[in-house]
């Protein structure tokens, strides 16, 4: 199914890739790392934000748990996230 990450901005891509550090305990560093690798590529080589790109088939579950987790963390702490990940778009 194909999915696309709407970036809103360089800095919430790189708070996405600090998660993956260790984030989300379920799924495995091989795949952690593969999406963050994949996240690096694309805001080193982007120019301005908002940014779309498609995501690969193989990293839409890791990045959907991610930006999960991530969103729980910044609404614990009444922040905003505008990163998304549509799927089926």
């Amino acid at each position: 199914m194909p999915a696309t990450l709407t970036a809103a901005n360089a800095e919430e891509i790189h708070d996405l890739i600090t998660w993956l550090d260790d984030h989300p305990a379920d799924v495995s560093s091989q795949w952690r790392d593969a999406t963050a690798h994949w996240l690096m590529v694309f805001v080193e080589n982007t120019d301005a934000f908002p940014a779309f790109i498609a995501v690969p088939e193989e990293l839409i579950e890791t990045l959907d748990a991610v930006i999960e987790d991530w969103v729980e963390v910044l609404t614990a702490h009444n922040e905003d996230f505008l990163t998304e990940l549509k799927i089926g778009a």
